[in-house]
């Protein structure tokens, strides 16, 4: 496991301010990946929010525009849900078709089944993507919709990120600019036994040139965000994500699998 942890630091801060720490980082990133796990499973207390971040919730949620929430796996980003319950608005979680396929039994079957669990009860609707995520998130926030969308995916855009060139998904950018929509960037941050959520100001795609410009501008903040603690970011090399495409230099978006 440490030596897991040490290969998935020096690819988080390799390239950047805080490489030489990646020894100490990796340490601490095992602790953190235990308390994310156990804050899976565990009832917790609903993540705290300042005024500031309470203020940019509320402005985003009453613009009568779409809302792209916009989070990394930094932290535990599970809690992110509950939270629109006090704007009295339903968040959107698009999912692959598969997740709503009968569980399979073991530990990944348990698994879907606490977040698929823990997305209800935070009042969340989770909606699968059949017509294609995009598609299907066009569609939803064309109606005004609250959807959330991870920015820390693989994807064709290649992006200055982390201090390295970093293959990154850009449908958060250009579904924003699609159906004029904000993006509201947040993450979950724990002190201690509590959470909080961080967000920031919207991302008004009027006031950008592009999607590009856009993309870039988000990925900015993200970043910011994931060196304050980098400890606290999912392993970029886990199955499904960059696996061993993830490195010091650069984050490769892997080739598809081909079929056994």
């Amino acid at each position: 496991m440490r030596e897991q942890a040490l290969l998935a630091m020096e690819a988080i801060v390799g390239g950047t301010s805080r490489a030489e720490e990646a020894p100490a980082l990796a340490r601490q990133m095992v602790i953190e990946t235990a308390v994310r796990e156990s804050m899976l499973w565990q009832p917790w207390p609903a993540p705290l929010l300042d005024e500031e971040s309470d203020a940019n919730l509320r402005m985003a949620a009453g613009s009568g525009r779409g809302v792209l929430v916009s989070n990394c796996h930094l932290g535990p980003f599970n809690m992110v849900i509950s939270v629109y319950r006090r704007v009295e608005r339903t968040p959107y979680i698009l999912a692959a078709p598969w997740m709503f396929e009968p569980l399979c039994p073991g530990a990944w079957g348990r698994r879907t089944a606490r977040w698929l669990e823990s997305g209800r009860a935070g009042g969340a609707r989770w909606v699968r993507t059949t017509a294609g995520a995009f598609a299907t998130a066009t569609a939803l926030l064309q109606k005004s919709a609250i959807v959330l969308i991870a920015f820390d995916m693989p994807g064709s855009r290649t992006t200055g990120f982390l201090g390295k060139p970093v293959d990154l998904a850009s449908g958060t950018a250009r579904l924003a600019v699609t159906t004029d929509s904000l993006v509201l960037p947040v993450r979950v941050r724990r002190d201690g036994a509590r959470t909080h959520l961080d967000y920031a100001p919207a991302m008004d795609p009027r006031d950008l040139s592009d999607a590009d410009e856009l993309h870039d501008t988000l990925a900015a903040r993200h970043e910011a965000w994931i060196l304050e603690e980098p400890e606290a970011l999912e392993d970029p090399r886990r199955e499904g994500a960059w696996e061993e495409q993830a490195d010091a230099n650069s984050w490769t978006r892997p080739s598809p699998r081909q079929p056994d």
